[in-house]
Order: structure tokens, then sequence, then C-alpha cells
């Protein structure tokens, strides 16, 4: 139930991203355009401009917008999508402790020890 939006250039408009002659919906130009935010950010704080939204479909909830992070850190495995999947990760673990909150902790501890 995910949707990867990409953006690879920061100075092109949604209708060029895939050709004039590709029919985009509504739906596809605001991820895309998002997307093309996310890599007009990179470029801002000197990191190569790739931007990344992920989308669940059952309600079109954006779940990570993010760009490269691999000057900041130093890291080559920073790219857009792995800080997206990091991001998802994090809010899914926070989510799930926040409605664990009165158990005893067990439930807590097995998520720590699932993350990968």
């Amino acid at each position: 139930f995910l949707e990867i939006f990409f953006s690879g250039m920061a100075e092109v408009d949604v209708p060029t991203m895939l050709g004039e002659d590709h029919e985009w919906t509504e739906r596809e130009r605001k991820f895309m355009q998002m997307a093309i935010d996310a890599a007009k950010k990179a470029i801002a704080v000197e990191e190569v401009a790739v931007g990344c939204i992920f989308v669940d479909t059952r309600t079109d909830k954006v779940l990570a917008a993010t760009h490269n992070e691999t000057n900041k850190t130093r890291n080559a495995t920073r790219h857009c999508e792995l800080v997206a999947i990091d991001k998802v990760n994090q809010s899914l673990l926070s989510e799930h402790n926040s409605n664990n909150a009165n158990n005893d902790g067990r439930c807590n501890e097995k998520a720590r020890t699932h993350r990968y």
C-alpha cells in the first residue's frame, strides 16, 4: 500500500518529468510537486537534488517527504529513499509505543528488537 514519488531534478516542472504526452492525474501532480520541492530543499542545504515522497495509497497520507542527506551525514547510504524508510520506521515505532504506553513494556521491547 505504498507509492513512492521521486524527483531527481529541482529545476523542472511536473509535466516535464515524464514528457508532455503523459497524462498526469491531479494526484500525481500533487505528489510529484512535493518530490520536486524536496529536491529543491536538498539544493538549499548543499545536497544532491533528489527528493522522495512515500505515500500510503489507502489514505493518500504522506508518510515521509525527504531529500538526500549524504553530504550532511558524510554517509553515502543516506539517499532520500533510505532516509524516508527510517522516518516511516520511526513514526510507526513511535505510534506503536504510544498505543501501548499502559502495558508492562514487553510489547515495546519486542518492537525495538525487531527493528531493521
